[in-house]
């Protein structure tokens, strides 16, 4: 178990590695699009929750429907529990944040977090959805 998750630490790594800024030539980042105050405080209380390293903290702002990359919450979370020390801020940067226009409660985001050792994008796809008022992680769906 702890070679897998070892393994498992290494690919997330390399894959917060590989979403940093890979690409060649110059970049021109995209505007920083304003979101909604909800959203706002969701994204400070997510950083102070991240700040703790508690799995269980964290683990409270995804959705039990979580799915990323073939990801359910909890395989991600376990993976990121993994990576988790090496996180020394958080701090989203959007450059787009659009309402789902079949469902009001769920928000199509695009953008990067700021880890301090590191920027990461979001994973294309990436969704927010709000559960009993509440907005949480939703991941791609995929």
């Amino acid at each position: 178990m702890r070679v897998k998750r070892i393994v498992l630490t290494g690919i997330v790594f390399c894959f917060f590695v590989a979403l940093a800024g890979c690409a060649s030539g110059p970049q021109v980042a995209p505007a920083k699009v304003q979101v909604p105050a909800d959203v706002q405080a969701f994204f400070d209380k997510f950083a102070k929750d991240i700040a703790t390293q508690k799995m269980d903290v964290i683990g409270a702002n995804y959705s039990d429907k979580f799915m990323q990359n073939g990801f359910n919450k909890e395989g991600f979370l376990y993976v990121l529990s993994g990576s988790i020390s090496m996180v020394t801020k958080y701090s989203v940067k959007l450059t787009k944040y659009e309402v789902d226009k079949n469902n009001p409660n769920i928000a199509h985001i695009e953008g990067s977090a700021d880890l301090g050792f590191m920027t990461a994008d979001f994973v294309p796809g990436s969704m927010m959805i709000k559960e009993n008022g509440e907005w949480k992680w939703y991941g791609n769906q995929k």
